[in-house]
């Protein structure tokens, strides 16, 4: 895998100064729980998703994101239960979590509930320069793996009702610095990087054509520190809560069309296109993301 070592100088730069370092969902109004813990018990059964993203498809060691979640709500308590794994790679670049999610449930109307959510465990990030080959011998780097274990946590809100719902969640809350690389040239030989907190706010309304279609407007706001605001915004339609299709618009050069499917109440399947009209156009195929979840009936007393 033929990489050179302004990659790894770039990606690390990118981390702090351009990139979002949080995984990218395009099907964030299907599975809400990837951006906002508080969702662990809005729905009245427990659900399981797969989700896989593949990036910029057709440039060399483009992102891959997979993807596990679990959650449910608690059969006699107003809180809900889940877990997290997912695992981020570009190249020689890698990050791996687990977490485990909590959250709770006030009434603030007879309709509007507000739910409290905190995600909480470890991450890994991997840095491995057995997979760079350098234009030249780099004394003062070891070509060996780097690995950084830090705790990690999210905390986020989410309201809604029947047809209206708004959340925001805060990634990253520690801020933890993580060894990228040991250089002897560097003053403490270790050079790091800083895990900015992230702000994501999301929204939808769903408005009923009739008594079979509805329409679902929602947005997604992204901000971190020193990086431009993201701004995702579009709609779906849906036919008896059984097939989505939906449009969205990201601000950085993305068009993205999406389509779901829920089998009997039991299997949901979505797939999503992200068409890139950014500089990166004419190197990659676009973005395709997969998630496939189950239902499950059976809540937790």
């Amino acid at each position: 895998m033929k990489k050179f070592i302004f990659f790894i100088c770039l990606s690390v730069c990118a981390a702090n100064l351009i990139a979002q370092q949080t995984p990218l969902y395009s099907l964030f109004a299907y599975n809400k729980f990837v951006i906002n813990p508080a969702y662990a018990g809005v729905d009245d059964y427990f659900q399981a998703y797969a989700n896989s993203r593949y990036q910029f498809v057709g440039i060399e060691n483009a992102p891959v994101t997979t993807s596990l979640s679990l959650y449910g709500p608690h059969n006699n308590l107003p809180m809900g239960l889940g877990g997290l794994v997912y695992n981020d790679s570009q190249g020689a670049l890698s990050k791996f979590a687990v977490y485990g999610a909590y959250s709770y449930s006030i009434n603030i109307t007879r309709t509007l509930e507000l739910s409290f959510g905190l995600l909480g465990g470890f991450m890994q990030h991997t840095v491995d320069l057995t997979k760079v080959t350098f234009l030249q011998n780099e004394y003062n780097f070891d070509e060996q793996v780097y690995n950084s274990i830090k705790p990690d946590a999210t905390f986020a809100l989410y309201v809604h009702d029947k047809d209206l719902y708004a959340g925001i969640s805060f990634e990253q809350l520690f801020g933890n610095k993580i060894q990228v690389v040991h250089d002897s040239l560097f003053i403490k030989n270790e050079t790091q990087n800083k895990l900015n907190s992230h702000i994501s706010v999301l929204g939808g309304y769903t408005y009923s054509l009739s008594n079979e279609v509805t329409v679902e407007p929602h947005a997604i706001v992204r901000k971190t520190a020193r990086t431009p605001m993201q701004i995702e915004a579009g709609a779906h339609i849906s036919y008896n809560s059984i097939a989505w299709l939906g449009f969205h618009v990201r601000t950085g050069g993305a068009c993205v069309m999406y389509m779901a499917y829920n089998y009997r109440n039991i299997v949901q399947f979505g797939y999503s296109y992200d068409l890139t009209y950014s500089a990166l156009r004419k190197d990659t195929f676009g973005s395709h993301e997969i998630v496939l979840g189950l239902r499950f009936s059976q809540n937790i007393e």
